[in-house]
């Protein structure tokens, strides 16, 4: 037995297997890299990576590569390896903040319970609850680990009844595939496929929003704007 942090208000939301026989205990309000050590009797040190974030969401942590990624209320999400980075010297800047307005619509009292994350190719995949009516997760954060940038989000669907409570990576016809899991109705959905939702309520039209740069083609003195794309 292993004790973090005791006497004190801050329950233990997760447990994460690191590296060099360590894990990382994430907290409700501090992180915590526990250090085993290979002798007898059991040994083990431990040292506080910040105390002033915390985690939330069992099924929210995700490690990609050597880093994991974390959301922490209200900033945002926030990478392990800039925490430990920068614990002695100022407070880490989340990774979230260009997405701030979106941040700010998450359901934290749901997220916290039914938040959820995968890993797919090079994004990570973020499950929340956004809006104050939110039953569960019902929009997906994208972000992009090689550019480091957010991409698509947030992803919703148009019938406001869709939820999910998990995402899962799983082997669809020979490839890594996303699927989510809605428990209340029972219904299992692939995720990111076809030009419609084929949702339990019936099909429907994917909502999107595209934003790019201005283009000012021969004319440098103004931009111009494209109706249709394909």
């Amino acid at each position: 037995m292993i004790r973090t942090n005791a006497a004190e208000s801050d329950f233990i939301t997760r447990i994460f297997a690191y590296f060099r026989q360590s894990v990382i205990v994430f907290k409700s309000q501090s992180i915590y890299q526990v250090q085993f050590f290979d002798t007898v009797p059991f040994n083990y040190s431990q040292r506080e990576l910040t105390g002033s974030l915390g985690s939330i969401g069992n099924k929210m942590p995700i490690e990609v590569g050597g880093d994991i990624f974390f959301l922490s209320p209200p900033g945002g999400f926030y990478r392990l390896t800039e925490v430990i980075q920068e614990n002695i010297t100022v407070l880490p800047v989340a990774i979230s903040e260009p997405i701030q307005p979106v941040i700010e619509q998450i359901n934290w009292a749901v997220t916290v319970l039914k938040g959820c994350s995968a890993v797919l190719d090079n994004y990570v995949l973020f499950g929340v609850a956004l809006g104050v009516g939110s039953r569960a997760c019902n929009a997906v954060l994208a972000y992009n680990t090689q550019s480091r940038q957010w991409e698509s989000v947030p992803d919703t669907w148009q019938d406001p009844s869709f939820n999910f409570d998990a995402l899962h990576v799983v082997n669809y016809a020979g490839v890594q595939r996303l699927f989510a899991i809605d428990y209340l109705n029972a219904c299992v959905y692939l995720m990111y496929e076809g030009v419609n939702d084929e949702l339990q309520s019936g099909i429907w039209g994917v909502p999107f929003k595209m934003e790019t740069r201005g283009y000012v083609g021969q004319d440098p003195v103004s931009c111009k704007r494209s109706f249709r794309a394909k």
